[in-house]
């Protein structure tokens, strides 16, 4: 993952019109975009619907000047034939210092004649400052879009509000803060999401995927997963953040400018079991444990674990009503297996993978019976997925490879195929070369509880 590109991150294809606002390095991730698309041998077109600086034109090999008059198509086809990658704006200021904007209707007519591969629009402008509202008249997002990349910057956290954010008093407005307040993770994450802020003027159904750059040393990568997951889990509040669909982590300063891509993962929790090794009239996710029920203990668990984003699915089928009953009041999603009574896991992993919206990238399969699964385990599994792309994460101890297991949505139709004795590892076992390992702690990972022997050692050993 760290040797991925700005356009693999972002999921960048041919015919691409993409929309960059905010602050904090719209400019930089553009000419970056522009650069790799253009050594793919795309003709790329960049151009701004507000202003760019004088100077800035020196990254694109041509720089063509709209004059106010309809924009010459022909000769803008020529010179991507020529030079693959064409900056066009308006004429420069009458103090020399920005080059004017080019009309948004514009951008849609080189969109629609199908003479680019790629076109690249800076849609406001920030000044240099790292968080910004828009204006009234912000962004100019051309109607041809099919991408919008909010941008910030994660140094503007732990700085003063008025200090280093653009249309401080907007921003204020926003998040009902003062100028002297210090810029918080949740300062970041309301002014991404707010629909008069990074979600501003987004075309319905646009994907939006953020931007968030200057993430360079430990502390900035802990503050931007922060945002990230505020961010992702936002589409419960707001329903236009149903349109962001991933948080990409970059230095675009750097030679490999993509930290982390952040995407929503659900956790899909197996609890239709019953028991039937244990010969009880109490299935194990209903057995006392530590002051609750197994299920509760572990439900309790995940919704403390910031890192799924996602919904929390719980596949429920025997004693359905009594498992519903002691997780009343918890933010939950309930599917039922009909079938858990002649199928093993399988069935169940199926219908929760089903239910889950067209929003979550990824699910993290859990046992209901293990109640002890750690938070960080969980953390450092779906961060690793985050930093890598693997499509498959599981946790290792001494070569035995246990629970919680990631899924990648690229996986989901094979494992919805296998038949009623096929089994998640049949699907890991096929793609071996997408098996990304995380080493845990302890052999937790590997233990259940399927049996009374098992129950009663899990519950006087287990950690808390």
């Amino acid at each position: 993952m760290d040797s991925w590109k700005l356009i693999t991150a972002f999921n960048i294809m041919r015919k691409d019109v993409v929309s960059f606002s905010g602050a904090g390095g719209k400019t930089s991730a553009m000419m970056r975009m522009a650069t790799e698309a253009h050594e793919r041998g795309w003709r790329v077109v960049s151009t701004t619907t507000t202003k760019l600086g004088v100077g800035q034109e020196s990254w694109a090999p041509y720089h063509l000047v709209w004059k106010g008059r309809q924009l010459d198509l022909n000769k803008l086809s020529r010179a991507l034939d020529e030079f693959g990658h064409v900056l066009l704006t308006g004429t420069a200021s009458d103090d020399g210092t920005k080059w004017q904007s080019v009309p948004s209707d514009e951008v849609d007519e080189i969109a629609a004649r199908n003479i680019a591969d790629l076109i690249l629009v800076e849609a406001d402008g920030a000044r240099g400052h790292s968080l910004k509202v828009p204006n009234e008249d912000e962004p100019v997002i051309p109607l041809s879009s099919t991408l919008v990349v909010p941008v910030v910057a994660i140094d503007a956290v732990g700085s003063p509000i008025g200090q280093t954010a653009h249309r401080v008093e907007r921003v204020c407005a926003l998040t009902k803060t003062e100028p002297s307040d210090t810029v918080t993770p949740d300062i970041v994450g309301q002014v991404i999401l707010h629909p008069q802020g990074g979600c501003k003027n987004v075309p319905a159904n646009v994907p939006i995927r953020v931007l968030i750059n200057k993430v360079e040393d430990t502390i900035g990568v802990k503050c931007a997963r922060q945002v990230a997951q505020q961010v992702l889990r936002g589409h419960v509040s707001n329903t236009l953040a149903t349109q962001v669909d991933c948080v990409v982590l970059c230095a675009l300063e750097k030679e490999k400018p993509v930290v982390e891509v952040q995407r929503r993962v659900a956790a899909v929790i197996l609890a239709a079991g019953s028991s039937r090794r244990m010969d009880s009239q109490v299935p194990k996710q209903l057995l006392p444990w530590r002051g609750k029920n197994v299920i509760e203990a572990l439900v309790d668990r995940v919704q403390q674990m910031e890192s799924i984003t996602g919904p929390v699915v719980i596949v429920v089928g025997s004693h359905e009503a009594k498992v519903r009953d002691s997780l009343l009041g918890q933010d939950l999603t309930y599917v039922t297996n009909q079938r858990y009574f002649e199928t093993e896991l399988i069935s169940s992993l199926q219908i929760g993978i089903q239910s889950l919206p067209q929003s979550v990238d990824a699910c993290l399969v859990m046992l209901a019976d293990q109640p002890w699964i750690k938070a960080e385990l969980v953390d450092r599994i779906i961060q690793r997925y985050a930093q890598t792309g693997q499509p498959i994460i599981a946790p290792i101890f001494e070569r035995r490879r246990g629970h919680p297991v990631l899924f990648d949505r690229s996986l989901w139709a094979e494992l919805c195929e296998l038949n009623d004795d096929g089994a998640p590892r049949d699907v890991i076992s096929r793609h071996p070369d997408q098996l990304e390992l995380v080493t845990a702690d302890d052999d937790w990972i590997t233990r259940d509880m399927d049996d009374w022997e098992q129950y009663r050692f899990a519950l006087n050993n287990a950690p808390d």
